[in-house]
């Protein structure tokens, strides 16, 4: 675990430093197995409110467009400019998990997380077929193709995604198994989720997927996806948040408790001084405590109180500048430090 150095202005009315915890673990779903995490992971991913369909592309506006005003759009080759008002012409919103594959029962259809920019022309050549590898190539759009491939020993119809997408069409398939179970799907569907029963993956499509999840691990587009789309919908896609969870679900790991990577049995890291800067994807949380403050001292951050856990996480307080302060009424000591916490 990496964490940055700078500078700090501390101001304590006696002379003191703060020093907190680092943890490297410590999640939600710590040592929770089998059905009872599968039920916690779905009731945090599942969204609460629907996102207006004339609302959508203001979202995408803030995760797929790049920091240059081009538009994230690995099916094709060309990156047009695009604007805040409309997608670009000659693109579209598509889903990236066909809507055909259920037959009956809530789909992901209007869900943030399985929409993207595409074109009509990648969302009629991908139509309903698997995502996995391709034994004989058909159609070859240069950044992505289309023909046969192989699923439980049957040649099946398969494209094979732009390769900068296949840990997040992995991540998204793996999400929707979870939050949209049915038990009845298309023929296409069945070969991807079996008879809708937990997990909700066949053995089958999780071998493919496990492999794209490693080879293309999370990045800042997912992550951003994450901070935009849940302030909207209200859930996460988990397997963004923990790689490591789909292997508690339907990998290696399955009916054993879960333990958040790098965390090292539920041992924590030495204290240490409060940094400056710190980091959602590497530094995980933060616990608040002081061989110097008194255990009953009152922490606050950007003046709200800290009440109960003194272990937060970073993703909850959010990226930007933040006050984190305490009072001390046993000893008498109060103090504050701005820090920067960025994605």
């Amino acid at each position: 675990m990496k964490i940055k150095n700078s500078l700090l202005l501390l101001c304590f009315c006696a002379a003191t430093f703060i020093a907190v915890q680092v943890y490297a673990g410590n999640s939600e779903y710590e040592g929770m197995s089998g059905d009872r995490l599968l039920d916690a992971i779905r009731s945090k991913a599942t969204p609460r409110a629907a996102v207006p369909a004339d609302r959508v592309w203001s979202f995408l506006y803030e995760t797929d467009v790049t920091s240059d005003g081009h538009l994230y759009c690995p099916w094709v080759q060309e990156q047009p400019l695009a604007q805040a008002t409309s997608v670009p012409e000659g693109y579209c919103v598509m889903d990236l998990i066909p809507e055909g594959w259920w037959m009956n029962g809530d789909n992901p259809v209007c869900d943030l997380y399985n929409l993207a920019v595409g074109t009509h022309d990648v969302i009629q050549s991908r139509g309903e077929r698997l995502p996995g590898v391709l034994t004989k190539v058909l159609s070859d759009f240069t950044t992505w193709q289309t023909g046969h491939g192989l699923l439980g020993g049957n040649v099946v119809d398969m494209y094979a995604p732009p390769r900068s997408l296949r840990g997040d069409i992995a991540r998204i398939v793996m999400y929707v198994a979870v939050v949209y179970p049915s038990d009845l799907h298309s023929n296409t569907g069945f070969m991807v989720f079996g008879d809708g029963r937990k997990p909700g993956l066949s053995p089958d499509m999780y071998a493919i997927l496990q492999t794209w999840h490693q080879e293309d691990p999370v990045d800042e587009y997912e992550r951003r996806r994450n901070e935009v789309f849940s302030q909207e919908q209200g859930n996460v896609n988990p397997f963004v948040e923990h790689p490591e969870l789909d292997r508690y679900i339907w990998g290696d790991k399955v009916g054993t408790p879960f333990t958040e990577d790098g965390d090292s049995g539920g041992e924590t890291m030495p204290v240490s001084s409060l940094k400056g800067e710190y980091s959602i994807a590497e530094d995980c949380v933060l616990g608040l405590s002081s061989p110097y403050v008194q255990a009953d001292a009152t922490w606050s951050i950007d003046g709200v109180e800290i009440i109960g856990n003194k272990e937060l996480r970073l993703a909850a307080i959010g990226a930007g500048r933040h006050v984190v302060s305490f009072i001390s009424s046993g000893r008498g000591l109060r103090g504050k430090v701005v820090i920067t916490i960025n994605p």
